[in-house]
């Protein structure tokens, strides 16, 4: 389970990268930088549904952030095909840093649970 959590930490550390910069606002307006954080959260969701599929337990957490993924996934795809960016899709944007680092604190607070 370690292992698990540890390889879906690596996967939130590498969109803490991308979404928490100075630049990340304007960075939003560039098409290929859209293309890669579609991919990298992409690469996120499948790690962390991957890892609750091979936990039996599945805490609500775990299960909230997947599906927020799910979302974000969706609002990137959209923006992907041309679709233009709204007010509310743009606010979701704009929290996706705060979301992406309430997660890794959960991460690191699960690491330490299981290392005892």
């Amino acid at each position: 389970m370690i292992e698990t959590i540890q390889t879906v930490e690596k996967q939130f550390r590498t969109i803490d990268a991308m979404v928490n910069t100075q630049s990340y606002g304007m960075q939003l307006k560039d098409p290929s930088f859209i293309e890669e954080l579609s991919i990298v959260v992409e690469e996120a969701y499948v790690c962390l549904n991957d890892g609750m599929c091979e936990e039996i337990k599945v805490c609500h957490t775990c299960s909230y952030q997947r599906n927020y993924l799910r979302n974000i996934m969706a609002l990137l795809s959209e923006i992907e095909g041309g679709g233009s960016i709204s007010s509310t899709v743009k606010r979701e944007l704009f929290t996706f840093p705060e979301k992406i680092s309430e997660v890794l604190v959960r991460i690191e607070q699960a690491l330490k649970e299981l290392k005892g």
